[in-house]
């Protein structure tokens, strides 16, 4: 394992080590498309759809949810007894109702408006800026 403050590592039965960040208040998007193919990979996205009610899955679905948590985060959603309920929860919390979602949507485009190539910035790295803003938009229509 790295030494990476901020990581939790999940491991299956020894075979493959997956580091994931942890949760912050600018990276939910990231982390959610990172948690839910980490998720798909080990055949446990449906429980957070709500799909089946093996204890053991459920179980192992939210502890791979909690170790991508801060210590808060976790303590609020501790609650929930399915997995389903935490997963909602934590995408209530910050993506949020329709009405903040408008909120950020139009941050996000105030942002892209904004956004202009630097003289020592490459295209590469600007057009990333772009994508990145584009796939919170997708997150949050």
């Amino acid at each position: 394992m790295t030494e990476n403050a901020g990581a939790s590592t999940v491991r299956e039965q020894g075979s493959i080590t997956l580091q994931c960040p942890k949760l912050t208040e600018t990276n939910y998007t990231s982390l959610s498309i990172l948690v839910e193919t980490m998720l798909r990979a080990h055949g446990l996205w449906k429980t957070v759809l709500g799909e089946g009610k093996d204890e053991k899955r459920n179980y192992t679905t939210k502890a791979i949810i909690y170790l991508t948590l801060p210590e808060y985060v976790l303590l609020q959603v501790s609650k929930y007894k399915d997995a389903q309920d935490v997963w909602d929860s934590i995408n209530i919390r910050y993506l949020g109702t329709e009405r903040v979602q408008k909120a950020r949507l139009q941050t996000l485009r105030g942002e892209l408006e904004r956004l202009k190539m630097k003289d020592d910035q490459t295209i590469n790295d600007f057009l990333g800026k772009i994508i990145g803003i584009v796939e919170k938009f997708k997150m949050l229509d």
